[in-house]
């Protein structure tokens, strides 16, 4: 990591996102949302949720091609260690380790 804060408020960027409007059917885009921490989704489904494909509209499918590959991947690790008990406060269980007194970087 090499801005640790950077990199997690681009996960709450992605995390606040409105993904009902996705679909190039409108028919199929829903009226509520389920959040990406939510316990209703699972990490499959937000695998797919940030994966481009044919059924996504234009627009989302060039703000997906926008994440970079490492903040996609802190997403999916977030919401494979998220823990409900955790709440809006998931940024506090996410560090880098110190390295001569500097933050590490990989």
């Amino acid at each position: 990591m090499s801005d640790l804060a950077r990199d997690l408020e681009a996960v709450e960027v992605i995390l606040a996102r409105d993904y009902r409007e996705r679909f190039r059917d409108p028919a199929h885009n829903q009226a509520r949302g389920r959040p990406l921490l939510s316990p209703e989704r699972s990490l499959g489904s937000v695998v797919k949720l940030l994966s481009r494909s044919p059924d996504y509209n234009d627009e989302y499918n060039n703000w997906l091609a926008t994440i970079p590959r490492p903040i996609r991947d802190l997403v999916l690790l977030l919401k494979r260690l998220y823990k409900p008990e955790w709440g809006e406060d998931w940024r506090k269980h996410f560090s880098v380790d110190t390295i001569n007194a500097r933050p590490a970087t990989s």
